[in-house]
């Protein structure tokens, strides 16, 4: 088995202490491939955003495991701290198990290709508000004006959908959700979709296309998006929990000074 090591060039100085004795573990313990076409395993040594990119960069065909390095880390499988066992575990004794993260896809404009966490549109102009038409399986839902929307796979949904009141969906539930920012009309709710079902959007103005937090371009008319029926691979320790990680990661049930 192949793996590649990836880590945030722009974070190269910060995270040299970390990511050296990491580097050298996998050059001592694995076969390392220095191009990530060529590799079966990715291994992102960052946060959510390192592995994010990788896996939007080299697709399905391949199995990811990240380190974090950074503040949040709620994708990555390992932290820094105490990393030598897992790596053992799972690099050496081959002790892991596999979860399978579906992606949405999005078209239109010029525009196409996959979001592992969301699809947000913006108003090109932040001082004005947005207009939308909204569609689901050609069915009109509704007209709404707000700073802008998300469309938020599974995985994605503790991400910004989650910071502007979204529900968490389950990784492995078979829908997505569409969310407001700062809808002007307070009858407008987060809305969960169905596995096959595929949302149309079609804004009245301009609007700045962005995909796992990264701005892709400008979109004019109507933009699709739909749940993949592919999924990417995330190696986990088997001891690995979504609501374990909901404590720790979101503090999630934590009331003042409780420990979770």
């Amino acid at each position: 088995m192949k793996i590649s090591l990836i880590s945030n060039p722009k974070q190269k100085e910060k995270w040299a202490g970390k990511t050296e004795p990491l580097q050298e573990w996998f050059r001592t313990h694995c076969v390392i491939e220095d191009d990530p076409e060529k590799a079966q395993w990715i291994v992102t040594l960052g946060g959510d955003g390192s592995l994010l990119y990788a896996m939007g960069r080299y697709g399905t065909q391949k199995s990811y495991f990240g380190i974090n390095l950074g503040h949040l880390g709620f994708l990555t499988s390992a932290e820094v701290t105490g990393t030598s066992d897992v790596l053992e575990d799972v690099f050496i004794r081959k002790i892991y198990k596999t979860e399978l993260v579906r992606y949405l896809l999005y078209r239109g404009n010029g525009h196409e290709g996959l979001a592992v966490n969301d699809v947000v549109l913006k108003g090109v102009r932040v001082e004005e508000m947005s207009r939308f038409d909204v569609f689901l399986n050609g069915a009109f839902i509704h007209t709404q004006s707000a700073d802008g929307l998300i469309v938020s796979s599974p995985v994605g949904s503790t991400a910004y959908n989650l910071s502007v009141g979204g529900s968490i969906i389950h990784p492995e539930a078979g829908g997505y959700i569409l969310n407001s920012i700062a809808s002007h009309a307070l009858g407008i709710r987060p809305l969960v979709m169905g596995e096959r079902h595929t949302l149309k959007i079609v804004p009245h103005q301009p609007m700045s296309l962005i995909i796992d937090g990264r701005l892709s371009g400008t979109v004019e008319g109507p933009l699709e998006v739909s749940l993949a029926r592919d999924a990417f691979s995330l190696i986990r320790t088997v001891d690995w929990d979504f609501y374990q990680v909901l404590r720790l990661k979101m503090h999630w049930g934590k009331r003042g000074e409780e420990k979770c």
